[in-house]
C-alpha cells in the first residue's frame, strides 16, 4: 500500500485516510473547512447534531435563525410575553400548534412585526403581505355570508 504525504509545518506528514472513528476521509465524506482543515463529514454531522440538542446549541440555533429575519432572541422572548404566548392575528395560543411561533417581518423594510402561528404566517404569504388583497378577500367572504 502506497502512503501519500503532505507538507505540514515544514515536515512531511502522512495523509490520514480515515478519521479516529474509522470513517473514510475522502470523496463524499471529506469536509474542508474555510481555513483549509480537513475532517470527516459523518463525524462533523454527528457532532453538530449533538450540539444542536443541548441548551447552548438550541439557543445559538434559534438566535441565528432569528437574525436571518431581522429579530433578536431578546425581542422574540419579549414579543411572546406581550402577545400572551399567542398569535398576533388569530390570538390562538402557540401551544395549540406543532411548530414554534414564526417571527414575522417586513421583507422590504427588513423590520420585525410580530409572532404568528403557522397558519396565519402562511396566509399572509399567500396574500403577498398585501393589505389590499386581504381586504378584498374579507369583502368576498362577507358577500357570501361569512361574518367572522
Amino acid at each position: 500500500m502506497m502512503s501519500t504525504f503532505f507538507l505540514w509545518k515544514g515536515k512531511m506528514r502522512p495523509t490520514q485516510t480515515h478519521c479516529k472513528r474509522g470513517h473514510e476521509r475522502s470523496g463524499d465524506n471529506l469536509y474542508t473547512a474555510p481555513n483549509g482543515a480537513k475532517a470527516c463529514k459523518e463525524c462533523q454531522r454527528q457532532s453538530h447534531s449533538r450540539y444542536r440538542k443541548n441548551e447552548n446549541g438550541k439557543s445559538a440555533s434559534k438566535s441565528r435563525d432569528l437574525r436571518e429575519v431581522f429579530w433578536t432572541l431578546e425581542r422574540y422572548n419579549a414579543a411572546l410575553i406581550v402577545q400572551n404566548n399567542a398569535c398576533a392575528i388569530c390570538k390562538e395560543a402557540f401551544s395549540k400548534f406543532p411548530k414554534s411561533p414564526f417571527a414575522d417581518h417586513d421583507h422590504i423594510k427588513k423590520t420585525p412585526r410580530g409572532l404568528l402561528c403557522s397558519t396565519c404566517n402562511s396566509g399572509l404569504g399567500m396574500f403577498k403581505d398585501s393589505p389590499a388583497l386581504l381586504e378584498y378577500a374579507a369583502e368576498y367572504l362577507r358577500k357570501y355570508g361569512k361574518q367572522s
